[in-house]
């Protein structure tokens, strides 16, 4: 028998190109594998090291060594461990995060017992790297206590009779802007209070009344709350400016009130004073979504009057939202 050696070649050359195709095909399988393990990987480290990037932003948070005259930034103890910040959420926005991590927190006590509030705010953790004497850490629970406890009944009178009580001065130029925004009202002159404590809680009723501007506060928690004592050669620090990084949304109520001597007064006299970051998560009420935000009060202790002035509050918020929300510092 002949054998035809053109057709045996023909058909190794397809046999070979055969097999070469199989493995061509084999071969891009596995690289389509590595490179889906690659891609996972790669996934899994940059959720790794996005975790790692919070978590050193949180370090910097808790290390109170910063605190000092120099810093022009005082940064608080903002933050838990948040597993949920992992994977998509820490890539998207962190304020709903963190507004989703401080939904689950409990809430401690409503503003009814003003007995239960003050214990609670003398449990709050206090950190920092100045000390108070008894009197001092008495009369800012006190203060804080007050605050925590008008504000969560919407009493604003009665907070205003503490501040008076406690020394505050409406000055002349707070005066003058109130009696203007009545004038713009359309209140004749003669009709609008000269007694200027008078005149602020007018104010303050038209504000709660016809503007449904109120605290909306429904609930203290105790988690996450707490006090950072430090004293500051300078009156302008910022406040809250690190979580406003990660949330993006801050609104800062300032005290309008004149004191018997001033911060700027205290602190050239006695080139530095000593300051209270007194952070609070507070549970609103569902009407504007049940949400749980942190206030950050700052104080200052005047020791020629014995006595802590509010410098302001900021609400840490989410930048998504504006709630009408009303703080008197």
């Amino acid at each position: 028998m002949k054998i035809d050696k053109t057709k045996i070649t023909i058909v190794l050359i397809f046999c070979l190109l055969g097999v070469i195709t199989i493995a061509f095909l084999l071969k891009r399988e596995s690289n389509i594998d590595l490179s889906n393990q690659h891609r996972d990987q790669a996934n899994k480290q940059k959720q790794h090291d996005n975790a790692t990037t919070y978590k050193q932003q949180e370090s910097q948070i808790t290390d109170n060594s910063h605190i000092t005259d120099n810093n022009t930034e005082i940064q608080s103890d903002d933050i838990r461990d948040l597993e949920v910040l992992l994977g998509d959420l820490i890539e998207g926005d962190i304020g709903d995060a963190l507004d989703f991590e401080w939904s689950n927190w409990e809430i401690t006590c409503d503003f009814s017992d003003k007995n239960k509030i003050e214990e609670i705010v003398r449990n709050f953790p206090v950190i920092g790297n100045a000390k108070l004497t008894q009197d001092q850490s008495d009369q800012l629970c006190n203060r804080i206590t007050e605050m925590i406890f008008n504000h969560g009944c919407n009493n604003f009178n009665k907070h205003i009779d503490f501040l008076k009580k406690s020394g505050e001065i409406i000055g002349s130029s707070y005066y003058e802007r109130m009696r203007k925004m009545e004038i713009n009202r359309g209140i004749p002159e003669e009709e609008i209070p000269t007694d200027r404590w008078e005149l602020l809680s007018k104010r303050i009723e038209l504000i709660k009344n016809e503007h449904d501007r109120r605290s909306y506060w429904k609930g203290l928690v105790s988690e996450g709350s707490h006090i950072t004592i430090f004293e500051s050669t300078k009156s302008n620090l910022p406040i809250g400016s690190k979580l406003k990084q990660l949330r993006g949304g801050i609104a800062v109520y300032h005290n309008s009130f004149s004191h018997p001597i001033s911060l700027e007064q205290a602190i050239g006299d006695q080139g530095k004073v000593i300051m209270a970051d007194v952070q609070v998560f507070i549970a609103h009420e569902d009407s504007i979504g049940g949400v749980v935000w942190p206030y950050i009060a700052r104080y200052w202790f005047d020791t020629v009057n014995n006595s802590w002035r509010a410098q302001k509050v900021a609400l840490l918020r989410n930048r998504h939202t504006a709630y009408p929300i009303y703080i008197l510092p």
